[in-house]
């Protein structure tokens, strides 16, 4: 095998090892807390019957949740979602 062919090839498993490298505790933890804080926002508007905004807010913890694979996080997400579509009306 050619030379250049064969650092091509290490350079992109070397790009491809990166990306799918684990998060920095920190940044996981991070994420985490910012899901909780946008989950206590969204509890605190849906208990003033804006479930409008609380659906935004569930949505955001659930973006946090997913980025970084946060599995009980994610389905207490999906969880308040679907109260929020509920007590929109929406099936």
């Amino acid at each position: 095998m050619p030379r250049p062919l064969l650092l091509a090839l290490a350079a992109l498993a070397a790009l491809l090892s990166c990306s799918t490298a684990p998060k920095p505790r920190t940044e996981v933890n991070e994420r985490k807390n910012r899901a909780a804080e946008f989950t206590r926002s969204g509890n605190e508007r849906f208990a003033q019957g804006d479930y409008r905004q609380a659906l935004s807010f569930f949505t955001l913890a659930l973006n946090e949740n997913v980025a970084v694979d946060n599995l009980e996080g994610i389905c207490s997400s999906y969880n308040s979602i679907g109260m929020a579509l509920l007590a929109q009306g929406e099936k």
